[in-house]
Formats: C-alpha cells, structure tokens, sequence
C-alpha cells in the first residue's frame, strides 16, 4: 500500500535528526456511544480539523508490511482513568476506531490514517487495555459488488 506523505514529513522522516514531532491521533467512535472518544498521546491536547483531541496515554503498533498473515494494528491504552473502560464496557457492538499520524506544527493535516478499524476483544487489566484491531467488516464484502442475475442485468440475457 503507497501513502502519500508532506514534504515536511518526508524530510523529518528521511534526517539523521529532526525538529519534527509525529502526533498520534485515535478517535473511538460506536452506534451506541453518545460522543466519539478522541485523544492523542502527546503531552498536550491537540485541535485537529476543529476537534479536540484530550490527551491519555496510548500506544500501538502497526503491523509489517508485506506479511501473508490479515493486518492488526496492536492497541494498549493507560487505564489510568476510568473513564474510557467505563465508556467502552457497556457498548452493545464492537467500538469502529480511527489512527491517524500529524506532524505537530501542522496538525490540520493528516500525514497518515488508518480508518475502520474494530476492536472486536478487548483485554484490560488495573494498568491497561489492550487488543487488536483488525479491519474484519471490510473483509466480508462481497466482491463484485453485484450478481450478474437476469433482474440486475437484463441486457446481459438476450
């Protein structure tokens, strides 16, 4: 898979050293959770595309490129405070998660966005919440799209 990246980015990402600092964003949305969750890593809150991002400790780990294996992103968040475990523990259906990477000083741009996500079992202690992400629904489609049937496709009969 190709991305696209800023030349800035590509800079502080090809340098020996560099000023840039990379932010990761992740929004946790479901049907049955009444305002997305969103939060960043960074040691400030962060205003992206006009959303605030809180911040709360979490990390994760993408998965290698190039692997014959389905991708996971490995998730662990701080369980520090409650409040995220007492907002995903009652959820009827499995929480949809958004990773995104920006570049500190230009935080309106999104350098890189992992979307669809889902966190289909999740492991928590004392310390921490943990689980992997996978992209399980966008797998299920059916591909094509369509049955070529004599109702969808009538000229295809004659």
């Amino acid at each position: 898979m190709s991305r696209t990246f800023t030349p800035a980015a590509v800079q502080g990402m090809l340098s020996r050293e560099t000023d840039q600092v990379y932010l990761q964003l992740l929004t946790i949305t479901a049907e049955d959770l009444e305002t997305p969750i969103r939060v960043t890593n960074d040691t400030l809150p962060v205003s992206s595309r006009g959303q605030e991002f809180v911040v709360f400790p979490f990390d994760f780990v993408l998965p290698e490129a190039g692997t014959e294996q389905l991708p996971e992103v490995q998730l662990n968040i701080a369980n520090a405070d409650p409040r995220i475990l007492n907002s995903l523990r009652p959820l009827a259906s499995a929480p949809e998660l958004l990773l995104e990477i920006v570049l500190a000083e230009t935080p309106d741009v999104v350098e890189m966005s992992i979307p669809g996500l889902r966190l289909e079992v999740a492991n928590y202690t004392a310390d921490s919440i943990s689980g992997a992400l996978t992209a399980g629904h966008q797998l299920q489609r059916v591909y094509p799209g369509y049955r070529f049937s004599k109702a969808m496709f009538p000229g295809l009969y004659r």
